[in-house]
């Protein structure tokens, strides 16, 4: 790659595929024909580059002619990024080096991304979007849009067929050993990053979801959310009769409630050493996890 193209991906930072394609002066031959239309990988698609690697936020080249890049991995032999970047950009933050862990040095700029150039690699440039903060209230449409897709998701024995009936494709979210989805109110992290043998997946929710819109929609067996820890700080869901957490076909499916929005009126004359027990009524949903497998 030019000098005048690494300097614009540098200055422009794409947020865009369109973006990307002007600011390295060639279309990148966006066609659906990949393995996973989710991610864009192309080796030597124009002079002097040899490897883009682009990864969207919720879209795939299927349904979006312009999706959001997420992630963005350049290799231009021959060019010190490094260099360009500083030019740019002024000095960057020159992280790890740890003698005893091994760290690799890098050199680090913030901006609406996070862009990493390594020391021992001066010729790959890697971009990530920081991921903007949850939207902070939840539309009707996207509650039922959520519901279904756990709905989906806990119909049957979790594999990687379910995951994408119920979410779709899932993105590499940058994070080791991360998948992701992720919507304006929540997202979700599958683990592991590698396609196949689904271990577990994480739901983080930014505005709260009832706890009764859950129960309701997925019909779910009488739960009480109890609370433990030091001052009952922490509070999750169980089984009213067993005092477990809820399993699917085979899955543990744990419920995180929001300790804060539980109200003391709702604490019910269930004993259970060392914990607290309330009603679902009024509890707010801040995350689920499924560990697949696991009972």
């Amino acid at each position: 790659m030019s000098r005048s193209r690494i300097r614009a991906v540098i200055e422009r930072e794409p947020r865009r595929l369109s973006e990307l394609e002007a600011a390295i002066g060639f279309p990148l031959a966006r066609d659906a024909k990949t393995d996973d239309a989710w991610l864009l990988r192309r080796r030597n698609p124009v002079p002097e580059v040899d490897f883009v690697f682009a990864a969207f936020i919720g879209a795939d080249l299927r349904r979006e002619d312009d999706p959001s890049l997420h992630e963005l991995r350049l290799i231009a032999p021959g060019v010190d990024a490094t260099k360009e970047a500083i030019e740019v950009l002024g000095p960057g933050t020159r992280l790890g080096g740890e003698s005893t862990r091994g760290e690799p040095v890098m050199f680090e700029w913030r901006r609406a991304g996070l862009l990493h150039i390594y020391e021992a690699n001066p010729d790959s440039v890697f971009w990530k979007l920081n991921e903007p903060p949850f939207h902070p209230e939840r539309s009707q449409a996207e509650e039922i849009a959520l519901l279904t897709s756990l709905a989906t998701l806990l119909a049957g024995p979790i594999d990687e067929e379910r995951i994408r009936a119920a979410f779709g494709g899932a993105w590499m979210s940058g994070v080791v050993p991360d998948r992701m989805v992720r919507w304006p109110t929540w997202r979700a992290r599958i683990r592991p990053i590698e396609v196949g043998s689904p271990k577990s997946i994480h739901i983080e929710l930014g505005p709260g979801l009832p706890l009764e819109h859950l129960l309701a929609h997925l019909s779910l067996p009488e739960v009480l959310v109890v609370t433990s820890g030091v001052h009952q700080a922490s509070a999750r869901v169980v089984d009213e009769d067993s005092l477990r957490p809820l399993t699917f076909h085979g899955n543990r499916f744990d419920i995180d409630i929001d300790r804060a929005a539980l109200s003391p009126d709702r604490i019910t004359a269930r004993h259970i050493p060392s914990q607290v027990a309330y009603s679902p009524s009024g509890a707010l949903v801040t995350g689920l996890r499924i560990d697949i497998g696991a009972r």
